[in-house]
């Protein structure tokens, strides 16, 4: 197949091709705000979905075995001071699916490099964290608030979170290479189900919905729940004490120590 009918079959906007390896990238949006819900950041619906575009068209086998970031920085993308890789047309609103072919293709690349950053240090002063320095370099993972949400909420950390459901879209949203991406509605399906109160329940019902927009391994307990604890707790929200309460004897120790330290904060 020609680069062309792969972009057609994948829905990809673009394929950086090496060989044997194919990088179809996917560029999207970030949704609009929405008061009374928890944020939950477009990528992992973005992701989703073009992991299902990708198995559907059985163009080859999707990997996580490959040094992606590597690949796209020797196509001629840069690596902003964020730590995040910056596309020239895309900035930072891309993702990438990784697919091994069954025979070498073409070798296809960006023909213009991306920008860096120059002088620019706006995700720099917008990161709560402090995870973001001078060069990309400096970048300090373990301060970033996407690493601390693979992490079980403690004093430290419980500060930060709560901002989002999942990810955390700062550096992006005050970069001025996303300023092409119009924030988009979210699914009216989606959005009802991110009430506080309907997540610390989580039936199996909402976790079905959420799981074939997000997947079914972000869409876990033991990733949504300490998220929407942590937000109780930056929001004071005293009144979901209730909620919260019976999630000390969850299953998952991730959750009933999360819910241990945010009952003793809101208490």
């Amino acid at each position: 197949m020609t680069v062309q009918q792969l972009l057609s079959v994948s829905g990809a906007s673009d394929l950086v091709s090496d060989g044997s390896i194919g990088l179809f990238i996917y560029d999207y949006a970030p949704y609009a705000a929405q008061s009374g819900i928890l944020p939950l950041d477009s990528y992992y619906v973005a992701c989703n979905s073009a992991y299902k575009r990708i198995k559907s068209a059985n163009i080859g086998s999707v990997t996580n075995n490959v040094n992606i970031k590597g690949l796209l920085l020797a196509s001629g993308f840069t690596q902003g001071r964020s730590g995040l890789i910056l596309h020239p047309r895309f900035g930072s609103y891309f993702l990438v699916q990784a697919v091994l072919f069954e025979s070498r293709m073409p070798v296809n690349r960006p023909d213009t490099p991306a920008p860096d950053c120059g002088s620019c240090t706006r995700c720099k002063l917008a990161c709560p964290g402090g995870a973001i320095g001078k060069t990309p370099a400096d970048f300090v993972r373990s301060k970033c608030l996407r690493d601390m949400m693979d992490r079980v909420p403690d004093r430290c950390t419980v500060q930060f979170l709560g901002g989002e459901l999942l990810g955390c879209e700062i550096c992006r949203s005050v970069c001025p290479r996303n300023s092409w991406a119009a924030p988009q509605p979210m699914p009216e399906e989606l959005s009802s189900l991110l009430e506080l109160s309907v997540l610390l329940q989580y039936s199996p019902q909402t976790r079905r919905i959420i799981s074939s927009y997000i997947g079914t391994n972000m869409a876990r307990p033991s990733v949504l729940l300490p998220q929407a604890m942590a937000a109780a707790v930056r929001g004071r929200r005293t009144d979901l004490l209730h909620l919260i309460k019976p999630l000390l004897s969850y299953p998952s120790p991730r959750v009933s120590r999360s819910a241990a330290l945010c009952i003793e904060l809101l208490e």
